[in-house]
């Protein structure tokens, strides 16, 4: 798992998660997630916008995610190619409380068969 910085703004429920040492280069939008790539088509980075909702539908359950988010002190994630798509596990820390969302989103590694043709 790798450590990743992150910003939370409370008042517009958005949660930005990146990696300190790598740039975007392009972002992939899927609703209210965009999933930021560099240059090599790594990830990088995620925001959420209306965060608190994304997680608390991800996890299927109540827990205390508004407190986590508002009370971040850790952020880390693990990643997994599955053909054209990413698997991520983000892990948000509090001094209380950990919460374990896990995201699967198309990649940029490969290109779409279905716009080969367009």
């Amino acid at each position: 798992m790798r450590k990743y910085k992150f910003s939370y703004d409370a008042d517009n429920d958005a949660l930005f998660i990146y990696h300190p040492r790598s740039r975007s280069k392009g972002g992939v939008e899927c609703g209210q997630m965009i999933i930021d790539f560099n240059n090599k088509k790594e990830f990088v980075g995620i925001q959420l916008i209306g965060a608190s909702g994304i997680i608390k539908d991800l996890l299927g359950e109540k827990q205390s995610v508004d407190e986590v988010l508002s009370n971040l002190i850790d952020c880390r994630i693990s990643e997994q190619r599955r053909g054209n798509m990413l698997l991520l596990r983000i892990v948000l820390s509090s001094k209380k409380k950990e919460i374990a969302p896990v995201l699967l989103i198309p990649s940029i590694l490969e290109s779409s068969p279905a716009l080969a043709f367009a």
